[in-house]
């Protein structure tokens, strides 16, 4: 089903919540997603599932702009390594400052891959219990907004 940006970001960011992820690694996820097809979004749950491989590519990407180079590249996936980098503008080849380039309003993702992302993202909703609406959450009786 095609998704548009704004909604694979959305999901992209919730799902490396729900995945136990800081908001930092979730934010350049959300960045780099816009630089994955979406076989590569479909195939992203499963990565948020090793979540010291991503650490570990965007702590390699720090060095990298830090002026030190990538000794090892480590593990994961050499297709999220090469998104994290064009979304810090690093060429993931010459590691030199990456051109901005169009990028398509949207694009095709597989449902199974889609859904595990989304039951990932669930993971950070408040669970709607009367104990939850008593405390403030939801609208209340008048959603006017």
């Amino acid at each position: 089903m095609r998704r548009s940006r704004a909604e694979i970001t959305a999901t992209v960011g919730k799902a490396a919540r729900g995945a136990g992820l800081s908001l930092g690694i979730a934010e350049e996820l959300c960045a780099a997603a816009d630089h994955l097809n979406g076989e590569e979004i479909a195939k992203l749950a499963d990565v948020l599932a090793r979540p010291d491989d991503i650490n570990a590519l965007c702590e390699t990407l720090d060095r990298v702009q830090a002026g030190e180079a990538a000794a090892l590249v480590p593990p994961g996936p050499a297709w999220l390594l090469r998104a994290l980098a064009l979304a810090r503008g690093i060429d993931p080849d010459a590691l030199a400052p990456q051109p901005e380039q169009a990028r398509p309003a949207g694009t095709d993702v597989a449902e199974a891959g889609w859904d595990r992302l989304e039951a990932l993202a669930a993971r950070t909703y408040v669970p709607a219990t009367a104990a939850s609406r008593a405390a403030g959450a939801g609208a209340g009786l008048s959603d006017n907004d």
